[in-house]
């Protein structure tokens, strides 16, 4: 989750700054999940406040189910775009916006 190069040495990524795992053990009430395992310090998934152990709901309203999905929207999503996670904490929806860094 996410790599700051891509394949060219000369392109940037866009950086989540957050390890994401895929878990397939039914966390909420799904079959296959994709939780947030760490979250750098000082990136973007910092400054919105995720946390370890949240489970990634959405992607700008869009349901987020595999880590080929999230990889995919990563790399739709330019640097400094403005971006709205949606992720399960203790039961509740919590909106995260951040900035792609």
């Amino acid at each position: 989750a996410l790599a700051r190069r891509g394949p060219s040495p000369t392109r940037l990524r866009p950086l989540l700054g957050a390890e994401v795992k895929a878990v397939d053990d039914g966390v909420g009430g799904k079959e296959n999940v994709l939780v947030i395992h760490s979250v750098h310090r000082g990136g973007p998934a910092d400054a919105a406040g995720l946390k370890g152990d949240d489970v990634l709901e959405a992607w700008n309203g869009e349901l987020v189910d595999s880590k080929e999905q999230l990889h995919r929207l990563l790399e739709e999503t330019p640097i400094g775009a403005p971006v709205e996670l949606s992720v399960w904490r203790a039961g509740r929806l919590v909106r995260a916006p951040l900035v792609m860094g």
